[in-house]
């Protein structure tokens, strides 16, 4: 009900003034910080819920010879100045809650509807022993409680205990209902694979590993060239395929945030690039792509398969025709979003670099690249000065031929990709997966027809794993995103230009239909 509430202790007239029956040792000092937060409360519309000592003769905490541990003077006698609580820190309109017991359906009634703050009268020190508290609390459900006071040996103190031991425990991690166009959910299984113990690099250990992880790689990313795989982001590997793949000139087709990341890096490598810009939430079609190779020569295309900005999905096998109609033009593609998520096919449509990040539709914690290089990938590296040494092709291609990493890698992440690797077999391999993912861009596409909710890319060019759509009129991706959120799930706003108006589902990795469905709904309640 409640996100914040503050918790004021007592701060009654004898407790904080010198003259009062139970005065606290300069508790008057802190009196103008009390105020501060009593009128922060009280202008940001934070809940105040107070306790104050309402005593009269014969309660057990009173006494005149007193223990001072469970037993005190008698102070804020009711109906006396003592009793009330200073003037700076008065609350409004307070609902007054006594210790008798409440029905739970009538406390919960008057917390609900009340619009003020709330006091409860002890008659102890512990302010649990008012019946009513604990259930009150249950009905407020507040994320974080503020508290205050100044009896910090015995009020306080019983207090902070109190609330700290009636603290729901943290909800548990919900697989299954983290979109986000990536990072996406990592599968509990795959979590656990990771803590096993670490090896060497350079050990037997690791060559078995990655030596096992070779024709599984293989049959995921659809080649019988060597998978590379690295300790980096997939950016990384979109440097190597600059670095290593283009000689002097690229042709980079722009449709997103994310090819424009390419061309960008084509100019970080201090090679000359040359755009082919659409408009966003388009893509670029074949005969567009070689009007513009026959206007420029360039040694090198570069382009993004699964655009994730705007979730428009690229015709790569015809563009690639394209590019090989041109002598020594170089395919360079940007399959983050699709591979094991959407056909991918290096050798058979001819890419000479295909590069991928573990977080996307291979369901992976952020971290590792895998890349896939042709042979004249390989040859042209070999020509290039300037490859770098992290990032050199030449060096990762002979380590990746002796099952060796190029450098220290990510032994844990490795692990994860080995897990998942029997996960997807285990499924019916990579064309399942395919398939399960086609199903829920298609589940999509059945949903914002029936809403009227229109996509941003064009039928027969959406990504099947991220869907990128254009809220209607008067409502704001912060909004929608923040009212699915607060609900538990998790799905990206609009990306650059696009933030505000659009919203992104990224239905990848281990995600299934089932739980689309429960999202789709959530959305569309949302939007309502």
């Amino acid at each position: 009900m409640a996100r914040v509430v503050f918790w004021d202790v007592d701060t009654q007239y004898d407790f904080m003034m010198p003259d009062g029956k139970l005065y606290v040792p300069d508790a008057e000092r802190i009196i103008p910080s009390l105020k501060r937060l009593t009128d922060f409360a009280h202008r940001r519309g934070v809940r105040i819920v107070a306790s104050a000592d309402d005593h009269v003769p014969g309660h057990r905490e009173l006494s005149d010879r007193p223990d001072w541990k469970e037993t005190f003077p008698p102070h804020c006698m009711r109906g006396t100045p003592g009793q009330k609580k200073i003037p700076e820190t008065a609350l409004q309109n307070p609902l007054v809650i006594e210790p008798d017991p409440l029905a739970r359906g009538d406390l919960e009634r008057r917390v609900r509807t009340h619009q003020g703050d709330i006091l409860f009268h002890k008659h102890w020190f512990d302010v649990f022993t008012n019946p009513n508290v604990e259930p009150a609390l249950e009905i407020l459900a507040p994320d974080d409680v503020v508290l205050y006071g100044v009896a910090l040996d015995v009020c306080d103190r019983y207090a902070i205990e109190g609330l700290l031991a009636r603290r729901p425990p943290p909800p548990a991690a919900s697989f299954g209902r983290f979109f986000l166009p990536g990072p996406t959910d990592v599968h509990p299984d795959v979590l656990a694979a990771m803590q096993r113990p670490m090896i060497g690099h350079r050990s037997s250990a690791m060559e078995e590993l990655l030596r096992g992880m070779a024709p599984r790689l293989g049959a995921l990313c659809r080649t019988a060239r060597p998978v590379l795989v690295g300790t980096a982001s997939a950016t990384g590997f979109m440097e190597m395929a600059v670095r290593n793949g283009v000689r002097r000139r690229a042709l980079s087709v722009v449709n997103g945030a994310f090819s424009e990341r390419f061309a960008n890096m084509v100019l970080a490598a201090d090679k000359e690039c040359v755009r082919l810009d659409v408009p966003l939430g388009c893509a670029v079609e074949p005969d567009m792509l070689r009007d513009a190779l026959r206007r420029t020569p360039v040694d090198a295309v570069t382009m993004v398969h699964s655009e994730t900005s705007t979730g428009v999905l690229q015709d790569v096998a015809a563009l690639a025709a394209v590019a090989r109609e041109f002598d020594d033009v170089l395919v360079l593609v940007d399959a983050v979003t699709s591979v094991a998520g959407s056909p991918v096919e290096p050798d058979a449509w001819g890419l000479d670099f295909t590069f991928t990040g573990s977080q996307k539709a291979l369901a992976l914690p952020p971290g590792l690249a895998l890349g896939v290089a042709s042979t004249r990938m390989l040859e042209r590296a070999n020509t290039l000065p300037g490859r770098g040494l992290y990032f050199d092709l030449v060096g990762f291609e002979k380590a990746t031929a002796k099952c060796q990493p190029t450098n220290t890698p990510a032994v844990s992440l490795l692990y994860a990709l080995d897990a998942q690797l029997d996960r997807i077999a285990a499924e019916g391999g990579v064309e399942a997966r395919w398939r399960r993912h086609e199903a829920m861009r298609m589940r999509v596409e059945e949903w914002s027809a029936e809403r009227g909710i229109a996509y941003v890319p064009r039928e027969g060019r959406r990504s099947w794993t991220v869907s990128c759509l254009t809220l209607p009129a008067g409502k704001d991706s912060k909004a929608v995103v923040g009212g699915v959120k607060a609900q538990g799930w998790v799905i990206g706003s609009g990306y650059g230009a696009l933030k505000d108006t659009t919203i992104r589902i990224g239905h990848m990795g281990d995600h299934t239909v089932a739980a689309l469905d429960e999202l789709l709904d959530l959305v569309g309640r949302t939007l309502a």
